[in-house]
């Protein structure tokens, strides 16, 4: 399984490289969650964006350290050009191979928009998700696609023409992945493109550490 050589293949479009009302209506979504929990971006100054695309999540919101997250190393020069006036130090990890490094700065919130279903397994995505409670954020934002039968679905192989819904949980199982955490904000529900799988739906979730 090459991820990198085919995510390094796909459209801009796809890879959310290029801004667009996509990108938009995701900026938008995130900062209402944010306020919705009473949460101001000045309390987020250390953040790790896994999946980041262009990056434009994370440009919106700024800060002092920058963590990206991605598998495909073209991507890098892109991104850091994207955010290099809205966070003093980026770097970047690729993080295929599930080659996922120690973090030096706590980690104030970790970005998951749109890329989890993208994961070639369900077990990969349970060991990233794993990694990631490792770094204990003390905030987690994800926008996933989920089942709306709330069963665990993923494609049988992973190719260019499955890339955009590989895995997808339902959502109970999902935030079983997180035990330390609760929601305290999220969004309506919106049905999700029947692209291949089972009927899904859209939702955007902030998550908060609870100790």
């Amino acid at each position: 399984m090459n991820e990198s050589k085919i995510w390094s293949s796909t459209t801009d479009l796809n890879a959310h490289l290029s801004f667009g009302k996509h990108i938009e209506k995701n900026i938008s979504i995130l900062h209402s969650l944010f306020q919705d929990a009473g949460l101001s971006r000045d309390k987020v100054r250390n953040v790790l964006d896994w999946g980041p695309g262009g990056c434009w999540i994370s440009k919106s919101i700024g800060g002092e350290n920058l963590i990206l997250f991605d598998i495909v190393d073209k991507h890098e020069k892109i991104q850091k050009h994207n955010c290099k006036n809205s966070f003093e130090k980026i770097k970047f990890y690729n993080v295929s191979n599930e080659n996922y490094p120690n973090l030096e700065n706590k980690i104030d919130l970790a970005i998951l928009f749109s890329v989890v279903y993208h994961m070639p397994s369900i077990v990969y995505v349970e060991n990233a998700m794993k990694k990631l409670n490792d770094y204990c954020p003390k905030y987690i934002a994800i926008r996933n696609v989920f089942t709306q039968n709330e069963i665990n679905w993923q494609a049988e192989t992973f190719s260019k023409k499955n890339i955009l819904r590989m895995s997808v949980f339902g959502k109970n199982n999902f935030l079983q992945l997180f035990p330390n955490y609760k929601i305290v904000a999220q969004n309506t529900k919106s049905i999700a493109p029947q692209i291949n799988g089972p009927d899904c739906y859209v939702q955007s979730l902030l998550l908060k550490f609870d100790s």
